[in-house]
């Protein structure tokens, strides 16, 4: 018999949640939340993790050392290897389970039910999708990954756009769906107003200063450079569209000194400077390393604009969540029209998907900074109000019992 979802629960000190899996830092953001709830939480980040998603590029100080711990496991090239036993034995102390990335085919093999599975993308894209040896059937650790979706109780992952929904139609989860993702920020670390004194801690800092100083609309864009490889069709943001429509607008608008950032971040960096150098906008886009959020963030708090995707439609994900936590209007896409209703209660932005909506929404910002900074501004509040404070609550209730939790529009 499988353990059960929240065995044990009842009040918030029998509580003691295990987060599994650090994508983005976003669960080492919802640790931080729920231990501000007065929630036993840990983060345990698995043994494949991305360096710069390691708490330590996430925080100012070294207080995550409390809430972490580092698992012996999570390689998807261990799971077939790996005694359910061991993996049982590092999630006994825990009454709660919440997992993302590898973590779920993990926590199903030891024969504990997730509370709750918050993914990040690859983890319901892709993972469930690893052929066996032959080629011909399923991964043991895709199988284990279907199941563990399958059967969490909870699943926080809105509707993002018809592409990702597939996905959701074919693995079925029988649990909650709710329409909040896993807050993937940790907005108390990065006031606006506090960030300034954090500029020392980013080597480039003084060089998108210099940027800010000389260039009368300053945009950024640290979202990965994919949009030219074909192995990757559910992971495309769309760069070339930011990059067309930027050289559209600098053509029509030569009086308007623009610059870009990027990072050099993604398995297309190379092909979107040789665009770059086809389009002639050489001199326009600068670019930076690839660092952590708390790099990142004094810097971009710098811009005008921040860029996310242009591929697909999406709510929310990392920089989008960077953009409205630093109070600076959101340049990107979202099919609106696919969903008015719904659409109506989200965050204001500058809502672009093709090159020629780009330029025309670089123009809004050249020509009217203070409406446009205003975008930025509600988008600082709606996602306080409208978006962390109620996925909270549904947490609280998960790991409580009470109230009742149900789906969320």
């Amino acid at each position: 018999m499988r353990g059960g979802a929240g065995a044990g629960a009842g009040s918030v000190a029998e509580a003691r949640v295990a987060c599994i899996g650090n994508m983005n830092n976003n669960y080492f953001c919802l640790v931080r939340y729920l231990r501000d709830m007065n929630i036993r939480a840990d983060l345990l980040r698995l043994n494949c993790e991305q360096e710069h998603f390691h708490p330590s590029f996430d925080s100012y100080s070294d207080g995550y050392t409390a809430c972490t711990v580092d698992l012996p496991w999570g390689d998807p090239a261990s799971f077939a290897a790996l005694a359910p036993e061991a993996i049982a034995r590092d999630l006994a102390p825990y009454t709660h389970i919440v997992a993302c990335n590898y973590a779920p085919a993990f926590v199903h093999k030891a024969g504990r039910r997730l509370d709750a599975f918050c993914p990040h993308g690859s983890d319901y894209t892709e993972v469930p999708y690893y052929k066996d040896e032959s080629g011909q059937g399923l991964h043991p650790l895709s199988l284990a990954q279907r199941a563990a979706i399958r059967d969490a109780a909870h699943v926080f992952a809105p509707a993002h756009n018809p592409g990702r929904e597939r996905y959701w139609a074919e693995l079925a989860p029988q649990g909650v769906r709710h329409q909040h993702s896993v807050p993937i920020l940790y907005m108390p670390e990065y006031d606006p107003e506090t960030l300034p004194a954090r500029a020392g801690l980013a080597p480039f800092y003084g060089r998108v200063l210099e940027l800010r100083q000389s260039c009368g609309l300053l945009v950024y864009h640290h979202s990965r450079h994919v949009w030219a490889s074909a192995q990757y069709p559910d992971d495309l943001k769309g760069n070339d569209v930011l990059l067309r429509g930027l050289a559209l607008f600098a053509k029509a608008r030569p009086e308007v000194r623009v610059g870009l950032v990027c990072h050099e971040y993604g398995v297309d960096v190379e092909a979107s400077k040789r665009l770059i150098a086809e389009l002639g906008i050489a001199d326009l886009v600068h670019w930076m390393p690839l660092a952590g959020r708390k790099q990142v963030m004094p810097c971009a708090a710098l811009a005008d604009v921040v860029a996310s995707g242009f591929a697909y439609s999406w709510k929310g994900g990392g920089v989008v969540s960077e953009a409205l936590c630093l109070g600076k209007p959101l340049l990107g896409r979202r099919d609106d029209h696919l969903d008015p209703e719904g659409a109506a209660a989200l965050y204001p932005m500058l809502n672009a998907a093709t090159p020629e909506q780009v330029a025309a929404r670089l123009a809004q910002a050249a020509d009217d900074p203070a409406g446009v900074a205003g975008i930025g501004r509600r988008g600082r509040q709606w996602m306080s109000q409208s978006l962390i404070a109620p996925a909270l609550e549904r947490f609280r209730a998960i790991f409580t019992g009470v109230p009742a939790c149900t789906a969320s529009r």
